[in-house]
């Protein structure tokens, strides 16, 4: 609130932890709904986008950044996958926790089924694809700083779950989107 006070917006700017899926803000409060790398990490996609719209004013607009699947298969080719990455997949749950990358068309498809008017989405993996290795190389460089906030042991999961996701990004299977929707 130090930096909110020094440039002035003491009373302009809020901070509020709520669930993405029923936020709890009134109906179109918002011109603008920023889901920035946290989709991934909601069960109920479709439930997300509706509430985006919900609060957006007419007219609004919904920006959407992260992580996308980018293989098209059948569920059973997905299990199949899994299956064979299990120790893979295994490691961005302990580093990342539990998430749902969906596929770019679907977060279009849930755009339209919750009403936005108009939306364009863009696949940015290629400029994104190196981040996951600076991340690596930023926890390596200070994992024996003692911050008390995270044991050795989350320092490594992390550092793996990093080199997981980079391979990922580079065979294909997952990359970076954005979309941006008008209500």
């Amino acid at each position: 609130h130090a930096a909110s006070r020094e440039k002035g917006y003491d009373n302009k700017v809020r901070f509020k932890v709520a669930d993405g899926m029923d936020n709890g803000f009134p109906d179109e409060t918002f011109d603008v709904a920023w889901v920035m790398e946290s989709s991934h990490l909601m069960a109920d996609k479709r439930r997300l986008l509706r509430e985006c719209y919900r609060v957006l004013k007419k007219g609004g607009t919904l920006i959407l950044c992260d992580l996308i699947s980018l293989m098209n298969m059948p569920f059973y080719r997905e299990m199949i996958v899994y299956a064979l990455r299990y120790k893979e997949f295994m490691r961005l749950l302990k580093a990342f926790g539990p998430g749902n990358v969906t596929r770019l068309g679907i977060y279009c498809d849930f755009c339209v089924e919750a009403g936005f008017r108009e939306f364009t989405a863009f696949n940015i993996t290629e400029h994104t694809t190196p981040t996951m290795m600076r991340w690596r190389d930023n926890a390596i460089r200070f994992r024996d700083n003692e911050s008390g906030d995270f044991s050795r042991e989350d320092v490594e999961d992390f550092i793996a779950g990093c080199e997981t996701l980079d391979k990922f990004f580079r065979k294909g299977r997952f990359g970076y989107g954005m979309l941006r929707a008008i209500k």
